[in-house]
């Protein structure tokens, strides 16, 4: 649809997106605990610039990043001081069991192919009463809804192509999730309901303790932040924390 192509709602899309960025970062961010003695794994960590936002929240006393990009992990190493472990989150990771207090993973669970793996991963590595966030899309979001409605893929995915890009996609356009430039980015494969994911970490034995949402397009902020509030599962994306029981 030529529509989604002008200036203007370009522009607005950009715009917006940056506006849920922020939300949701700000959000995960208020979910996280201080606490100094504390060991992080972030999942994904790819250069590691979330990841220092979340240190200067926690504090810990170790920080892990893992992910399957060497280059990466040298960048996060040398700018934040993140301890690198290079792994494929689709496998075992390279911890031994109870050893981290906190595990972040902001947009890396729906890029994998084995989410049993990395959810039971997730629980084996953390200590007791440790907690996992999780940020992910949200399949059932009324901007996938309304991609399905026009009979087009959603959003949010799964990927169908990494050359074309064919969704109805204004928010990210220019490089982001789904954006021209970003078809190179990889496939999201486990798009998943806001609901699927708070029951799946409840039948890996988590207790779920806050589950919210970022972004309801096409409304800017404030108005997204009420509308996540009055109708969550229908949010943009997912943010959950969940703790070890």
């Amino acid at each position: 649809m030529e529509l989604f192509k002008s200036k203007l709602i370009i522009s607005y899309g950009n715009f917006l997106s940056k506006q849920i960025a922020d939300d949701e970062q700000r959000i995960i961010i208020d979910l996280l605990e201080k606490d100094e003695k504390a060991k992080l794994l972030d999942l994904g960590c790819l250069y590691g610039n979330r990841t220092y936002e979340f240190m200067e929240k926690i504090s810990p006393a170790k920080t892990f990043g893992l992910d399957i990009l060497s280059f990466a992990l040298k960048k996060a190493k040398r700018d934040f001081g993140i301890i690198g472990k290079k792994g494929d989150l689709n496998k075992r990771f390279p911890f031994l069991d109870q050893s981290v207090d906190v595990v972040t993973s902001t947009h890396s669970i729906e890029h994998i192919t084995n989410t049993d793996m990395f959810l039971s991963e997730i629980y084996r590595v953390l200590k007791p009463h440790g907690y996992c966030l999780i940020a992910t899309d949200n399949l059932a979001s009324w901007f996938n809804i309304f991609s399905l409605v026009l009979g087009r893929q959603p959003t949010a995915g799964p990927t169908i192509s990494t050359r074309y890009l064919v969704t109805l996609s204004p928010l990210w356009w220019e490089g982001g999730s789904g954006g021209v430039r970003d078809i190179k980015f990889p496939m999201h494969h486990n798009v998943m309901t806001m609901k699927t994911l708070e029951i799946l970490l409840e039948k890996y034995g988590f207790k779920v303790e806050k589950v919210l949402g970022s972004g309801y397009p096409p409304f800017p902020y404030p108005l997204a932040s009420l509308f996540t509030k009055l109708d969550l599962y229908h949010s943009m994306f997912s943010v959950i924390k969940a703790r070890k029981k």
